[in-house]
């Protein structure tokens, strides 16, 4: 395991702490921060190119009242930011090499809370569309190129993206997610009762099946976003292991580098070699 639950069950992990910017600036299995700016373009253009597509090619009066669309939005400005960040990593490249330590700035935390609720909404909007809506319609509807992308490819570019990034996954930060769910049944209930849309979805229809509609939304804001984190934390722990017997595993001893419990800092990247090992962090 990459941290134990003692670790992680403690209240600062609500928030965004015990993370260096460094982590921020490469990818899991390199430090070479070009490799990491054409990886954080490639997702950028992917993403932003569909998502016009998809604004052009849709374009109907319920399009900002789907959750599936929003959480498009909110993939799409996650790949945008983390971009920007890549950019921010090549420019100061020598300093934050040297300051490991260093502080994590306002822009790292944007980044680290658009990967949470990201990676947890777009899992949860692939299950819900395949388990719930598909059945409804024809194969010709739910291979639409778009309707795919969203409910499909989108759920593969965030599978890719958490065995890509370096920076922690913390398992209290479920909270972000539910809170994002809580801000959609809120737009709901505004749709209901200003007449707007009753009946977003088929499942959740507030006008004829009030009881049947909130349980729908209880189970979509609470439940299954914590269920779908937990299994993003494990995705986590399985990419730590992955990166300490690979990429960073001692070729003189064949052990991995670092301890299991990972501690204050990613040791997926730490190395216990006395050259570079000072205080749980690499030091250049």
């Amino acid at each position: 395991m990459a941290t134990s639950c003692r670790y992680e069950f403690q209240a600062k992990h609500f928030g965004f702490t015990d993370a260096t910017p460094d982590l921020f600036h490469q990818i899991q299995w390199t430090k070479n921060r070009w490799v990491f700016l054409g990886y954080r373009f490639f997702m950028a253009a992917y993403c932003v190119a569909w998502f016009l597509y998809a604004y052009i090619d849709v374009r109907n009066d319920n399009f900002y009242q789907l959750l599936s669309n929003w959480t498009e939005g909110v993939m799409n400005v996650y790949f945008l930011w983390a971009f920007f960040v890549s950019i921010y990593a090549v420019v100061t490249r020598k300093r934050y090499f040297e300051q490991t330590l260093g502080k994590l700035r306002w822009f790292h935390i944007v980044n680290w809370l658009l990967f949470c609720v990201a990676a947890d909404a777009v899992f949860q909007i692939s299950i819900f569309y395949w388990a719930l809506i598909a059945p409804g319609r024809t194969a010709e509807q739910n291979l639409r190129p778009v309707t795919f992308h969203i409910h499909a490819t989108n759920s593969i570019l965030l599978l890719i993206d958490i065995f890509m990034v370096a920076f922690p996954t913390r398992l209290l930060h479920f909270i972000y997610t539910v809170l994002y769910g809580v801000l959609y049944a809120v737009a709901l209930l505004v749709f209901h009762f200003t007449g707007l849309n009753s009946q977003v979805y088929s499942v959740i229809d507030f006008a004829n099946s009030p009881g049947i509609a909130a349980a729908y939304v209880v189970v979509s804001v609470v439940i299954f976003p914590t269920i779908l984190h937990s299994v993003v934390f494990g995705f986590y722990h399985l990419r730590a292991f992955i990166a300490r017997n690979t990429v960073l595993k001692d070729s003189s001893t064949s052990r991995p580098a670092g301890n299991l419990e990972m501690g204050t800092f990613n040791q997926a990247f730490e190395d216990t070699s006395p050259s570079t090992h000072h205080n749980g962090t690499l030091k250049s």
